[in-house]
């Protein structure tokens, strides 16, 4: 059977019972590959919107349909980035943990609060809980379930739904490189963030002696 069509035991989800912890930190490094190749889909989604960045507003004052994809494709793939890193986490522990969280569309976000007295809980709640964050979150669901308000003025794309805590431009280039380095954290901090999370696998084997 081809790798790809094969159940990976212990997957999110699945939980990780019997599975070795060889096997488990492998999936990790599916997970944590998995990741860096959203960040690098979100950098090249970037690099095609400043094509367009200066782009008239068409007859409906809409921006070009290359901005808004590229743009999007930004906000989708560092979310699922997000995604990603909490996938490799439960492969890790989901197993061992009471009620640990399926994935779903916040992901991270429940992983962060199951773990909010273990390691690597409060780290992801200090990444989670910025203005950058929430109003990632926000434009993701309101491009896929519903609609964002974009704005042409003085000849560039700005977003009206920011996040009011979020002090910083709200010019669609600018915004989105800010998204980026905000999740590349993610991935410059992966080393912390496996530590702890062998701490927290650690704390689990021992309980279970």
């Amino acid at each position: 059977q081809h790798p790809l069509l094969r159940r990976r035991q212990g997957s999110p989800g699945q939980g990780a019972a019997g599975v070795t912890p060889e096997e488990r930190w492998r999936q990790w490094g599916e997970y944590t590959l998995a990741m860096s190749r959203k960040l690098e889909i979100a950098c090249y989604h970037r690099g095609l919107m400043d094509l367009f960045r200066r782009v008239q507003p068409d007859k409906n004052g809409l921006p070009p349909i290359e901005l808004q994809a590229n743009f999007e494709g930004v906000v989708s793939a560092v979310v699922s980035a997000s995604d990603q890193l909490a996938s490799a986490i439960a492969t890790v522990v989901d197993a061992r943990i009471p009620h640990f969280p399926k994935p779903d569309k916040a992901y991270l976000w429940s992983v962060r609060e199951t773990l909010s007295d273990n390691p690597p809980g409060p780290w992801l709640e200090k990444w989670l809980d910025t203005p950058i964050w929430i109003s990632l979150w926000d434009l993701r669901n309101a491009s896929r379930h519903r609609y964002y308000e974009k704005g042409f003025e003085e000849g560039i794309w700005l977003i009206a739904l920011l996040a009011d805590a979020y002090g910083a431009s709200h010019e669609l280039g600018e915004y989105a490189y800010a998204a980026i380095r905000h999740a590349a954290t993610l991935h410059d901090n992966l080393s912390a963030v496996r530590s702890l999370t062998e701490n927290l696998d650690a704390q689990l084997s021992e309980r279970a002696r």
